[in-house]
């Protein structure tokens, strides 16, 4: 097998398809960098919106079943939910 330098595999190659492939690689790149965090980002909000939904369900719940009384449920609502 023959060990070639890089400037002479980017001169057999073509200099210019070289740069085309390291410029679709980075948008390719940058494009799942961004998919994910966008992704992450919306399952972070949805989790916490859904645990606070959750939590002023059980409250309320609670205040119905005559667990707490109101002043107790508003002040559990005003932890929850700011």
């Amino acid at each position: 097998m023959h060990s070639s330098s890089l400037p002479e595999l980017l001169a057999d190659f073509g200099i210019g398809r070289a740069l085309v492939l390291a410029w679709l690689l980075l948008v390719a790149v940058a494009v799942v960098l961004v998919s994910r965090r966008r992704q992450a980002g919306k399952r972070r909000r949805h989790t916490a919106r859904a645990d606070r939904d959750d939590a002023l369900r059980l409250l309320r719940a609670r205040l119905e079943g005559g667990a707490i009384s109101r002043e107790e449920f508003d002040k559990l609502r005003r932890t929850v939910d700011p």
